[in-house]
């Protein structure tokens, strides 16, 4: 497995009481959780023998920010899923003139998988980061970007030389619902 730190930010115009982040190991359950309008982030993590989505090893919200206050993290877990909620602590005022989240988790990923989506929301002014470590064996990143725009997104990757590399696509306009970005990668030992 590799181990993603993923830091999102983006401006929004609506947000619920309560909002969630979401770890299931059930693909009917993944389904739900995606059309729950509190679901800031929903992930699949299919069981191994070791983990299940219920594992915070597995899945891990580190931080949440709210237009650059930290918010606390309440995870409540069940039989087969695991959820993160934070409550914004906002103003219908503040919400209508729009609001900045920014959160990091911290999950698991196939290292065979070769695939890492990020699901976006509809969102103004998008920054998602992807970082690993050089000694990972991933050899080359790629970032597909789901978008629909006439704007130009942005990829940037770190140099090859760093010691930990970076993704990272940003994007200054409008996202619709279900927008999105995928992470592709080579391993090393598959290009010897």
């Amino acid at each position: 497995m590799f181990v993603a730190t993923v830091r999102s930010e983006y401006r929004t115009f609506k947000l619920p009481e309560i909002i969630r982040f979401s770890a299931v190991g059930d693909k009917a359950q993944y389904r739900r959780i995606l059309d729950d309008a509190s679901t800031v982030e929903g992930c699949f993590f299919k069981p191994t023998n070791d983990l299940t989505s219920t594992d915070p090893q597995a899945y891990q919200l580190l931080q949440c920010d709210i237009d650059g206050h930290s918010r606390s993290i309440r995870r409540e877990h069940t039989e087969t899923a695991q959820t993160y909620t934070v409550s914004p602590g906002i103003t219908p005022e503040q919400l209508r003139a729009g609001v900045n989240i920014a959160y990091t988790v911290r999950t698991l990923i196939r290292r065979h998988g070769h695939l890492f989506f990020l699901g976006f929301d509809a969102a103004k002014g998008l920054r998602a980061n992807v970082t690993y470590t050089s000694d990972c064996g991933i050899r080359e990143v790629n970032f597909l970007d789901f978008i629909a725009t006439s704007q130009q997104v942005r990829l940037a990757e770190s140099p090859n030389q760093a010691p930990t590399r970076s993704v990272r696509v940003s994007f200054d306009g409008w996202t619709l619902p279900r927008s999105g970005a995928a992470v592709v990668w080579v391993l090393d030992r598959e290009l010897q």
